[in-house]
């Protein structure tokens, strides 16, 4: 006569090892598939670095905002105002979104507080998603004239929210600035 009864549990123990370890391993992948965004886009830098000197980045921007004025201006702006659907089927308009289709130009104007153009500023532009950094765009900006401020042509090949974030130095001063973006 044989007994069969006591040989379950050592293969059960084995089943229940494999199984957990095959689920340690997945949440291991997916956590490093993805990992946390490291750049907070708001600031252009890290969040790190945002944690560390937030008090003297909103003292910058105080400082900034009571001696210039910046004004955002698109020259190509889509007509058809700004809606998206909801996972319900809802529509959703944004209303203070820009949107855009094709080749596009930014145009920012820089002005300190009299309406003197300021022609010495200093302007990085970064167009990002608002959940993540890996589609990133940087775009040149060049100064024109009578404080105006041009970038190079871009085209957002990504349909959806995008923001434009915008740094801008006058001297020892720094401004940042955000603008919703949606590309079609």
């Amino acid at each position: 006569m044989s007994d069969k009864r006591g040989r379950g549990w050592p293969l059960s123990i084995i089943v229940i090892f494999i199984f957990l370890s095959t689920m340690l391993f997945g949440i291991l992948y997916i956590s490093i598939q993805y990992a946390p965004v490291n750049k907070e886009n708001t600031y252009q830098m890290g969040y790190q670095e945002v944690d560390k000197n937030f008090n003297e980045i909103f003292e910058a921007q105080k400082l900034f905002d009571a001696n210039y004025k910046v004004a955002f201006t698109l020259p190509k702006l889509s007509a058809k105002p700004v809606e998206t659907m909801r996972a319900n089927g809802e529509k959703v308009y944004f209303d203070h979104c820009f949107a855009l289709e094709g080749e596009n130009r930014l145009n920012l104007s820089v002005r300190d507080l009299s309406g003197d153009a300021v022609t010495d500023a200093n302007i990085s532009l970064l167009l990002t998603r608002f959940e993540t950094s890996k589609f990133d765009i940087e775009v040149p900006v060049t100064a024109a004239e009578n404080g105006t401020y041009i970038s190079e042509p871009f085209v957002i090949d990504r349909e959806g929210r995008w923001k434009a974030v915008v740094k801008v130095s006058v001297g020892d001063k720094t401004g940042y600035f955000e603008y919703c973006v949606y590309a079609r």
